[in-house]
């Protein structure tokens, strides 16, 4: 069983700032499990009205003001103030469902929360928390978070690659760079579909256990660009540093598929492929994308064991 702490007292308020369907489904699953949650600003699915979330019981509440859900905060003896995955979009502000909110205009929900999550947490609100003694818990620094979410950001991707394609996953050749959560996640599946899959790892260690699962190996080191890489069918990117530059990318067939799963600015030199005509996606939040649900209750899940 994943135990985060020990505490026996459980946070019975969950106060929902922002985010994708993702923070809606966790939002459902913390009020299913008999906890007090209101939403705000947070993008509902599409077969989900408003009217329809604050109405029955056991649904979450959507607060249409920010004054109200001030209000809210007083009233509990505690709360977990829960901001997005990621917590900033492009414009430096928290995302909500219709635009960004100020880190500011919630600077009091921060600083009186008794707990406060999300991920890629900024600078700036770790310094709130930490000049308030509020705890903070990033989503995205949980192994037992990153390895399931590692599921379903392998499966988005290989779902990505076959949409691309005009060949079959099974019978084909895939190499994948990086074994980390999500480099392990993918290759086992490749596996399992029946294709022919090649991990790229920067230790031996990493090259070892994937030989073992019957997983061909080359290790990333200084002489990485000069390996071959013409007869890869798919290419699966999850190291977030320029690994796929210029010259690798001369050296993959014309009719590869590259799927960067890694953060920005991801590890492919894209313009150097829009340039040659490589087909690539540069997929981001996949299990926001295509399995919000199941990432979303999972989130629920670690926060009632964390709180």
């Amino acid at each position: 069983m994943h135990i985060i702490n020990n505490q026996e007292d459980h946070m019975e308020t969950y106060l929902v700032v922002g985010g994708d369907v993702r923070n809606y489904y966790m939002a459902v699953y913390l009020k299913e499990s008999g906890k007090n949650v209101y939403m705000y600003r947070t993008k509902l699915p599409s077969d989900v009205s408003i009217t329809e979330t604050s109405r029955k019981d056991y649904m979450p509440v959507v607060i249409d003001e920010l004054a109200r859900l001030e209000d809210i905060s007083k009233e509990a003896d505690e709360y977990c103030l829960v901001l997005p995955t990621p917590v900033l979009g492009k414009d430096g502000r928290v995302i909500g469902s219709d635009g960004g909110i100020d880190v500011e205009d919630i600077r009091y929900l921060i600083t009186n929360s008794e707990l406060l999550s999300g991920s890629k947490i900024p600078e700036s609100v770790h310094k709130l928390c930490y000049e308030h003694d509020i705890e903070v818990y990033d989503f995205m620094t949980d192994d037992w978070i990153k390895n399931r979410n590692g599921v379903a950001t392998a499966e988005g991707a290989i779902l990505d690659a076959a949409l691309m394609s005009s060949i079959n996953i099974e019978g084909s050749k895939c190499l994948v760079t990086g074994y980390g959560a999500c480099g392990k996640a993918i290759c086992d599946r490749l596996k399992a579909w029946g294709a022919d899959v090649t991990v790229l790892a920067r230790r031996k260690e990493s090259c070892t256990e994937a030989e073992e699962k019957g997983i061909a190996s080359m290790l990333l080191d200084d002489q990485y660009r000069k390996k071959p890489y013409d007869g890869f069918d798919f290419c699966f990117n999850t190291i977030p540093a320029m690994i796929l530059d210029r010259q690798v990318l001369e050296k993959f067939s014309p009719d590869v598929i590259i799927i960067d799963i890694a953060s920005m600015p991801g590890g492919t030199d894209f313009a150097f492929c829009d340039k040659v005509g490589l087909k690539y996606k540069h997929s981001l939040g996949i299990p926001g994308k295509y399995s919000p649900e199941t990432a979303g209750r999972l989130l629920g899940e670690a926060l009632m064991l964390k709180g």
